[in-house]
């Protein structure tokens, strides 16, 4: 699947959360965490968690015209990372 992103949703991506939307592009999907987001104008979302260089990042991702486009990056809050960390453990 291609993937691709908008230049102007980047730069306020980079404003807004001091990261690039190409970040999620160096996720490692097969040790992240999808779960589903809420769907806004009809459009179905994802919420992608991961850890990458010890830090846990949230993306929000939607699927179109089969290309994967990253929304948001941003890391996770400290709720994210406690909830993440519950997960992994096995804990609900």
């Amino acid at each position: 699947m291609e993937t691709r992103f908008d230049p102007a949703k980047d730069a306020k991506n980079i404003a807004n959360h001091k990261m690039s939307l190409a970040v999620f592009f160096e996720f490692d999907l097969t040790q992240s965490v999808t779960l589903p987001a809420k769907t806004v104008k009809g459009e179905k979302r994802e919420m992608v968690i991961t850890e990458r260089n010890g830090a846990v990042l949230i993306a929000i991702v939607t699927e179109r015209n089969g290309q994967l486009r990253p929304i948001s990056v941003r890391p996770a809050s400290d709720k994210e990372e406690r909830a993440y960390a519950d997960f992994k453990a096995g804990r609900p």
